[in-house]
């Protein structure tokens, strides 16, 4: 009996330096501030080096200024430098401003290689310029758009954020798939008698949300992780009412898995 006891309590013991190991987090972005503009579910995710969402940032071509601040336009340091040649409207460009603060901000117009605007006002007057790196955006409504590889994971999460906007409502479906030939994506979430959180309501495959704010904020976890990769479906039900900067969407999707 005794040895059976000393065995018990040393499983016990592994088991819980086993809980006590550390675990690794990583994030990613499906989506940083989006505005919604289709009521077909859309997939973004965003990527850093060489597409990896998970990878380091995309380091800038040339540095960048504005010429008076605070403004929403950014151009090129140097004329030539062209800065913004690979950059489209929804990357997130990500630099220290001149007082040292750093600063994400999105794409929503993009004059030319030398000019684009931002979702809000900086001030970039160093004498020297601004060194930056960006992340891409890329979104579809296609079955193989928007996916993030979580095969490693033990666990994933997946947030969406409803942070300001005007439409009828918003609408989010998180899926995942498996790495097996012929794998389809599963709706992980909602669920036949899912409530969709504080500020959402069950409408068939997917939660509505029609208020902006802190009650349209719901993380999804799976836990074990079957799946090979996730991603989350972006649209909006009944109006898009105005596009300007007061009601343009903002929705942030995130992904955190656990290794």
């Amino acid at each position: 009996m005794k040895k059976i006891l000393s065995f018990v309590v040393a499983l016990a013991l592994v088991a819980l330096c086993a809980d006590a190991q550390p675990v690794a987090r990583r994030n990613a972005n499906f989506a940083y501030l989006y505005d919604v503009d289709s009521t077909n579910l859309t997939y973004c995710v965003m990527g850093g080096q060489g597409g990896d969402p998970f990878g380091p940032a995309i380091v800038g071509i040339a540095r960048i200024k504005t010429t008076s601040g605070p403004t929403a336009t950014v151009e090129e340091f140097t004329t030539g430098g062209a800065p913004f040649t690979s950059i489209s409207v929804g990357d997130t460009i990500l630099v220290t401003d001149s007082a040292g603060a750093a600063q994400q901000l999105v794409v929503v117009a993009r004059a030319s290689a030398a000019s684009i605007t931002v979702n809000t006002t900086v001030t970039l007057e160093a004498t020297a310029g601004h060194n930056f790196t960006w992340m891409k955006q890329t979104c579809g409504t296609a079955i193989t758009n928007g996916w993030i590889r979580v095969s490693d994971a033990r666990a994933v999460s997946m947030t969406v954020q409803y942070e300001q906007g005007d439409l009828g409502s918003l609408r989010v479906r998180w899926e995942c798939k498996g790495l097996g030939i012929g794998a389809q994506p599963v709706v992980v979430y909602p669920g036949e008698a899912s409530d969709c959180g504080i500020g959402g309501t069950l409408s068939t495959d997917r939660c509505d949300f029609t208020t902006a704010g802190v009650t349209a904020r719901l993380t999804v976890s799976v836990f074990p992780n079957p799946f090979a990769y996730c991603r989350v479906g972006l649209a909006y039900a009944a109006s898009d009412a105005a596009e300007n900067a007061t009601n343009l969407e903002q929705i942030t999707a995130l992904l955190v898995k656990e290794q």
